[in-house]
Parts: structure tokens; sequence; C-alpha cells
């Protein structure tokens, strides 16, 4: 198994305890990827402008209407998740640095000091899971009716994963999920995903992230 570079990644100690050989179950079941060094940013409308946001996001991204809760859309260089309803998610989809990724969201919204764009990437950690039972794994802790539709694709929402706060990504139906932990719970979540693996004959751990351009 070839090792990644993970550059200031919070899970770089834990992921290769988490491998585990084919066994009972074809390989590739569980897939889990380190993302360290992906751009995220929480975007939150002052008093009011909340409107002129789901706007600026929904010309951003082609769209006539302004995002559902939940869901996402790409556009420019972006993703942009409707968190919550004075909150967008936004995660970049190449792997520019955090500062121009920031320069770059404030300068395409357009909104001034309508908005604020806070920057999230140091303070996060980002794990990608897919394979065949990544939803199954997720229903193992999360809330989230996953296989009922609760969350869209693409699409967002803050959640709890066990005990632990978490912002779960979907990207596509294949599927592809990425998590967003805070930084100060990423060994927390490490040992919640080690429990909720038992079971699991083949975990490929520090795999290749899945190619994602939605």
């Amino acid at each position: 198994m070839s090792s990644l570079v993970r550059a200031q990644s919070a899970f770089a100690s834990g992921l290769d305890a988490l491998h585990r050989p084919s066994a009972g179950r074809r390989a590739g079941d569980v897939v889990i990827a380190d993302r360290p060094g992906l751009a995220q940013f929480q975007v939150v409308p002052q008093r009011g402008e909340g409107m002129r946001l789901a706007e600026a996001v929904a010309r951003l991204t082609g769209r006539e209407a302004p995002l559902p809760p939940r869901h996402g859309a790409a556009g420019h260089g972006f993703v942009f998740f409707a968190t919550g309803p004075l909150e967008m998610w936004v995660m970049a989809q190449d792997n520019a640095s955090a500062h121009a990724a920031s320069g770059a969201l404030e300068g395409l919204l357009g909104l001034g000091e309508r908005v604020a764009v806070f920057d999230q990437s140091a303070a996060r950690a980002v794990l990608a899971l897919s394979g065949p039972c990544a939803e199954a794994l997720l229903d193992r802790g999360t809330t989230l009716d996953l296989a009922g539709g609760g969350l869209p694709a693409p699409g967002a929402a803050h959640t709890m994963a066990a005990h632990i706060p978490i912002l779960l990504v979907r990207r596509s139906r294949a599927p592809v999920f990425e998590l967003s932990v805070p930084r100060s719970w990423a060994g927390s979540f490490l040992a919640w995903l080690a429990r909720a693996l038992d079971g699991w004959g083949s975990v490929v751990a520090d795999g290749e992230a899945p190619s994602i351009s939605r």
C-alpha cells in the first residue's frame, strides 16, 4: 500500500491502523482517504442579506432558483452547499491554497461586507469515504437517513457521528462522502471510526481519494 504525504494532516497517525486486508468481503468495500489541505469556507450573510447570498450562489452555479436546504451545486471552481438558513458551506474543487481560494470566492460572490467568509481550512480535517459499504458504515453513527434521501447528491448537512460534530458531504450517488471534522475532534473521530468498522473484513485506509468534479 502506498503512503500518502499528508501535509499538516490531523489523521496522519491514525489511518494506517484502520487498514485491513481482504478477508470475507471483497477488497474495497470501504475505502478511506485523507484529504489534507482541502480549502473550505463558512459563508454567513449579514442580517437581512440571506437572499442576496442565495441569489449570488444561484448565479454562480447556473441555477434559476436558490439551493434548497442541504443541496449543493458546483460552479467556478467551488462547490456550494446550503447547510443552514443563514449559512453556506463552500469547498474548493482543486488544490488551490486557502488564501487564494478565499480571495477568489469573495470576488465571485461580489457581496463585499454583506457576507462574512470564514476560512475553516486549518480548523478542520477531512476524510473521503467511498465504496459500496460507505453508506452502511455511516448509518452506524449518524442520524441522517442516507438511504431514504436524507442527504441529496451533491449535498451537505451538519450532523453527529456518535457524539462528534461533523459536516457530512455527499458528492455523488456512487457513493462518495467527505467528512469534515473539527481538528480538535480528529482523534475521537478516528476512535469512533475504528469501532464502526468492526465487522468489516476489508478496509482500504489511506487509499486514493476519488476524483471529484462535483
